[in-house]
């Protein structure tokens, strides 16, 4: 039987000597007994639903980020990022997700296709102002360098009063670039690379919902596993 986080929160309160105290630590401890920690991924949100606070404005592409359950683990939940939000939501990334993982260098199938699709984002004039893409782009982080120093002169305002709105709009180009060659998301599970944001060493980032399977929700406020299985996935 289906239930809504709201039907689940009325149960609990009609049997409250149901309730399994568990920190939230101790609960994805048992996520990863039960899920395993391959594909399963965790956000930290202020409101229980997987697709709320989407990211933009750090030069970085706008879409769901998250941490890996493995990492979320080994700092004991002490992530750089919004770890005091009440809620935490865990998800899987469906096998069929077409990710990019950027702390691999194995580029020669993406580095075409991204190049192309820069040229039909970014200006002439701007790809004609800087040095064309050579042989010399063999990391994934140098590729990902290039894409954005496209973007940011591209778009570039020296106006003050412009700067915010900018950078939302370089967010959201850096994703409809990525988006427009089939990427669902962008990994990178494993410190040491710098490549999404040089203040965040692991995350990943995810564009497309379908790609995305809500598999559980804590309330760090409840101690309880909160089980989610609305045929909306509760994005």
């Amino acid at each position: 039987m289906n239930i809504t986080f709201k039907e689940f929160l009325l149960e609990k309160r009609k049997n409250p000597e149901l309730n399994i105290k568990l920190t939230p630590l101790e609960q994805l401890e048992n996520i990863k007994n039960q899920y395993g920690e391959r594909n399963i991924y965790v956000r930290f949100v202020s409101i229980p639903k997987l697709g709320h606070n989407i990211s933009y404005g750090h030069e970085t592409p706008i879409g769901i980020y998250a941490y890996p359950l493995s990492y979320v683990l080994g700092m004991q939940m002490a992530v750089p990022y919004q770890s005091e939000s009440r809620y935490i939501v865990v998800f899987k990334v469906l096998d069929d997700a077409n990710l990019w993982d950027v702390t691999k260098n194995d580029i020669g199938e993406i580095k075409p296709k991204l190049l192309k699709a820069i040229t039909k984002f970014i200006s002439p004039h701007t790809l004609a102002s800087l040095y064309p893409p050579s042989k010399d782009i063999t990391t994934s982080k140098q590729l990902w360098d290039y894409m954005y120093t496209c973007i940011k002169t591209d778009l570039y305002t020296s106006k003050q009063e412009n700067k915010v709105r900018n950078k939302k709009e370089r967010s959201i180009m850096a994703r409809n670039i990525l988006v427009s060659i089939g990427i669902d998301g962008v990994t990178e599970n494993t410190s040491g690379f710098d490549v999404i944001h040089e203040n965040e060493p692991v995350q990943s980032v995810f564009f497309n919902v379908s790609k995305l399977k809500q598999i559980d929700l804590i309330d760090t406020q409840l101690n309880k596993i909160n089980k989610i299985t609305d045929k909306s996935n509760n994005l």
